[in-house]
């Protein structure tokens, strides 16, 4: 396969396993999405959002710009990647690692496509 897109943009690349790397990828990258939609959620909800923003624009400079785009991303796709993410928590327990960082962050993205839903 590695061949058959040799010279092209493609990276192309054999792994040991595939589908573990895929798990532990959208782990982080649709996780911390989760999290970020759900800790803005959350200080919205405590009144302290604007606080927290600003906390964030002068410890973690890109992070105000991040979250936006989290939460953006999450509106558009996160429907897409709950069930992802609920495969990721049944991995992460497979190896004795707690289930519940995957089955939370399906659980973020479960509500946004509600809530969403709600609006439309």
């Amino acid at each position: 396969m590695v061949a058959l897109f040799a010279g092209t943009e493609l990276d192309a690349r054999v792994v040991p396993d595939a589908s573990a790397l895929k798990m532990t990828y959208a782990a982080w990258t649709k996780g911390t999405t989760a999290l970020l939609v759900a800790i803005r959620a959350t200080a919205r909800s405590l009144g302290v959002e604007d606080e927290l923003l600003t906390e964030w624009a002068l410890s973690l400079p890109g992070l105000p710009t991040r979250s936006q785009q989290a939460a953006r991303t999450g509106a558009e796709r996160g429907w897409r990647w709950a069930y992802e993410l609920e495969e990721v928590g049944r991995t992460f327990a497979a190896v004795g690692q707690p289930a519940g960082f995957g089955a939370a962050a399906a659980e973020v993205f479960h509500a946004l496509a509600c809530r969403d839903e709600l609006d439309a």
